[in-house]
């Protein structure tokens, strides 16, 4: 009997984005390229292209919070994150339909601060009090990061009075991570 080629199966690591997720990316990047493209801050393009950009920025948000809090505690040694999924940027990983879908949807929709609404379920009580809190300040720090990446952004690019709808939908953006810093 011969033996065929063996396969190995290859291992990518605990940190791989999901198809959702860059799926989520994608639809951020569709509605900042209808904002930019619009002629008129009034016009119906520019509003859907502002919404869908900031809702789905939001979404991606959400993610990177969790993620901080997870990829900490993996860190750190919680091993079950990475056997939940949270780990791989999955929104569907970190949702409760109603606290997580439902309600931020309709505070960004009718103008307000994006609630986190996101949920990782951490074995938290075999940490120490440091490191607990290292883990709770993770989620956090990721929205600062990504509020000074966007506020930079803007500084850089957006001061010029082109292409106004996407500038003011990017700048939502970084006040809703302004907001869930410091919620």
């Amino acid at each position: 009997m011969v033996a065929g080629p063996m396969t190995v199966p290859v291992r990518r690591g605990p940190v791989l984005p999901s198809p959702i997720f860059v799926a989520v990316l994608a639809i951020a990047g569709i509605g900042g390229a209808l904002a930019w493209t619009a002629d008129d801050v009034t016009s119906v393009a520019a509003r859907i292209g502002v919404f869908v950009l900031v809702l789905a920025g939001w979404i991606a948000s959400v993610c990177l919070h969790e993620f901080g809090h997870a990829y900490t505690a993996f860190r750190a040694g919680d091993r079950e994150v990475e056997l939940r999924g949270y780990l791989t940027l999955n929104p569907l990983k970190y949702t409760h339909p109603l606290l997580s879908i439902v309600l931020p949807v309709v505070f960004i929709a009718i103008g307000g601060i994006g609630l986190p609404g996101g949920a990782v379920y951490l074995r938290t009580g075999q940490f120490s009090a440091s490191t607990q809190r290292r883990i709770a300040l993770a989620g956090p720090f990721a929205n600062a990061v990504l509020a000074v990446v966007l506020l930079m952004v803007i500084k850089l690019f957006g001061t010029d009075g082109t292409n106004a709808a996407f500038w003011y939908g990017l700048s939502f953006l970084a006040f809703l991570q302004i907001m869930a810093t410091i919620l």
